[in-house]
């Protein structure tokens, strides 16, 4: 995995340990921008909003969905 800017040359081994890796990449590869190397980037944010979004709506649920709410923290019966 190729890290941004000088994070390559301070930190050579980063590119192998999970804090750097994405979690949800992108399905296509496409050109970094500043070397034209082909590489697998992030997903945009929406993909997996859309996604749980989407989930949400084919499970039934008539509440609003999203991957922002916490619903641990709010009260079961609201």
């Amino acid at each position: 995995m190729s890290l941004p800017y000088a994070l390559a040359r301070k930190y050579p081994r980063a590119g192998w340990e999970w804090v750097w890796q994405y979690v949800f990449p992108a399905n296509h590869r496409s050109a970094d921008p500043e070397d034209g190397v082909i590489r697998r980037h992030h997903l945009y944010d929406s993909v997996p909003q859309r996604a749980i979004r989407e989930a949400g709506h084919a499970a039934g649920i008539a509440k609003r969905v999203s991957c922002h709410a916490a619903p641990f923290v709010r009260n079961a019966s609201a």
